[in-house]
């Protein structure tokens, strides 16, 4: 290939180059990808890392988890022209926070992690659901999940990780997996008491559960007023408002 051999002065077969990205098929239905000999190798890596036309970076290269990439690009999309360098929410945005609902089958008690913000403006988010029996005590319900595990009233718990950003707009986005299922979990902010020039702690925000989006049956009015009305009672049912509950805690939950 003529581009890497102007760069590196090696030159690369174009057929080596294809084998070494698409694979070469095998008899059983997969594939092998044959390694270029070290010299052409590290040909490849200086053509597609030059800092004037390369096509990945250095980080690209070595990898990154794939939840990291997308906090990263997703940061990177919303960045505006007038922001002049990436603004990282203040620290004090770190804690545990607590959320509880009750219902006909019991209790739900969410604790939620986050972490204080990287360099890269990434916060690291951390949720546990534990679900109840009705006859919970409330009063002692986050001391026993904390000192001494599975209270006997629990049921069971659910186990979540991934990461939140802020937007430019001062939206805080999280976006979360089940650690068992992979199942995914996000929450858009609709109230806060923090931006990112704030100085105090987040001790509340209210966070918008996004699950699934209402479904329109046959035969079900389409008018705006009727949607509407399907739509208000749906976000009422997925807001959780959290609070602060043990101040900048990393939590054992997290673990």
């Amino acid at each position: 290939m003529e581009g890497i051999h102007e760069l590196t002065g090696v030159w690369v077969p174009a057929e080596r180059i294809r084998q070494f990205v698409k694979g070469v098929p095998k008899k059983d239905g997969t594939r092998k990808f044959p390694i270029p000999e070290p010299e052409r190798l590290e040909a490849l890596y200086r053509f597609v890392t030059d800092p004037d036309g390369g096509i990945l970076s250095e980080e690209e290269i070595v990898g990154r988890d794939i939840s990291q990439q997308a906090a990263d690009r997703l940061l990177e999309f919303l960045r505006q022209d007038l922001d002049q360098e990436l603004l990282i929410p203040p620290e004090t945005i770190a804690g545990t926070f607590s959320y509880s609902k009750e219902g006909r089958s019991g209790m739900v008690a969410s604790q939620l992690v986050l972490e204080p913000p990287q360099k890269n403006g990434i916060i690291r988010a951390y949720l546990v659901e534990r679900f109840y029996d009705n006859d919970v005590n409330r009063e002692n319900l986050y001391r026993y999940a904390a000192k001494i595990g599975l209270p006997k009233n629990q049921r069971h718990e659910v186990r979540y990780s991934g990461w939140g950003i802020f937007t430019p707009e001062d939206n805080l986005l999280i976006f979360l997996k089940e650690d068992r299922s992979g199942k995914n979990r996000y929450y858009l902010a609709l109230s806060t008491d923090i931006v990112h020039s704030g100085l105090g702690n987040l001790d509340t925000f209210t966070l918008l559960h996004h699950h699934f989006p209402h479904e329109i049956a046959d035969g079900e009015p389409k008018k705006e007023r009727v949607v509407k009305s399907y739509v208000l009672d749906l976000l009422g049912q997925n807001l959780q408002f959290f609070a602060r509950s043990i101040k900048k805690e990393k939590a054992d939950d997290k673990k």
